[in-house]
């Protein structure tokens, strides 16, 4: 795998990959926690490693959407080249 370049690094703090990841965790997100930890929603105790899955549950669908868009974005850029 190819090391990530400084322009790379770049487009991933871009306010608008930011933006949209950002709303993409948020909503997918919290399906998937609705889903997997609907006990807690019940009263079910909070624990430590479950704040560590929920976290988790919010974290990769942020990298899941900042990957896309990055890789989307690379591949638009080299096809005008």
């Amino acid at each position: 795998m190819p090391k990530a370049t400084a322009s790379e690094w770049h487009r991933i703090r871009d306010p608008q990959v930011v933006g949209l990841a950002l709303r993409v965790a948020l909503v997918v997100g919290t399906i998937l926690n609705v889903i997997n930890h609907f006990d807690l929603l019940l009263g079910a105790p909070l624990t430590p490693g479950s704040l560590v899955q929920i976290g988790l549950t919010y974290l990769v669908p942020y990298c899941v959407s900042t990957h896309g868009q990055v890789r989307g974005r690379y591949a638009m850029i080299k096809a005008d080249t």
